[in-house]
């Protein structure tokens, strides 16, 4: 391998590694995916950015602020 076959292969392995919280997120199919992607591209060069993708693209977005709500009507009279 060649200088140039060893930087472009670094450059991929480094873009991989980059990109690591989009990829999560579109492959658990979060709601949240495009924004994730957003944060990771333009703030995921500081480190601050990187994990706070991360972290939310591993996050459970149905568990947000409770989840789902049950409403349960009693209407039997006694």
């Amino acid at each position: 391998m060649d200088v140039g076959g060893a930087f472009l292969f670094l450059l991929l392995l480094f873009l991989l590694f980059y990109l690591i919280p989009t990829i999560i997120a579109t492959l658990r199919k979060h709601k949240d995916a495009p924004a994730i992607a957003a944060i990771n591209i333009l703030l995921g060069w500081s480190v601050f950015g990187w994990f706070m993708s991360f972290i939310w693209s591993l996050s459970d977005p149905a568990r947000r602020w409770g989840g789902t709500q049950t409403v349960v009507i009693n209407t039997a009279q006694h």
